[in-house]
């Protein structure tokens, strides 16, 4: 890490220490939780990296599915916010009228389901247009 920063003053380049310190927590866990140790450029590293991007991601739409919650429990929300399919799956879960037994997480996954399903014909029709 201090060659790289080093190299970066050297050439003039700006050093993005937040991504340097992301580097290093990565190679830390690696190490402490795999003992391997990937190459910073190598396949591997890249594709780790990846995936603790998208579980940061997972995490952001957790929470924001929970302020959506909350926003529609709310019996003080605007009218416009009525009738939607969240509704309707707090609804069941309210009700307990199902076999299943609704958790927020169920909802949430549900939810999940919904706009991944959504986004990926959307991108799959964009792609034959």
């Amino acid at each position: 890490m201090i060659k790289k920063i080093y190299e970066q003053v050297v050439n003039s380049k700006i050093t993005n220490l937040s991504n340097l310190m992301i580097s290093l927590t990565s190679t830390i866990i690696c190490r402490i939780v795999f003992s391997v140790r990937f190459d910073e450029e190598g396949h591997e590293r890249k594709r780790f990296d990846c995936l603790l991007a998208e579980a940061q991601a997972m995490s952001n739409l957790d929470e924001f599915y929970e302020e959506l919650i909350e926003q529609h429990q709310n019996p003080n929300r605007p009218k416009s916010m009525e009738g939607d399919i969240l509704d309707l799956l707090l609804q069941l879960k309210k009700e307990q009228s199902t076999s299943i037994d609704l958790t927020l997480d169920d909802i949430k996954g549900i939810l999940m389901l919904v706009i991944m399903s959504t986004f990926g014909t959307n991108l799959l029709a964009s792609a034959y247009m």
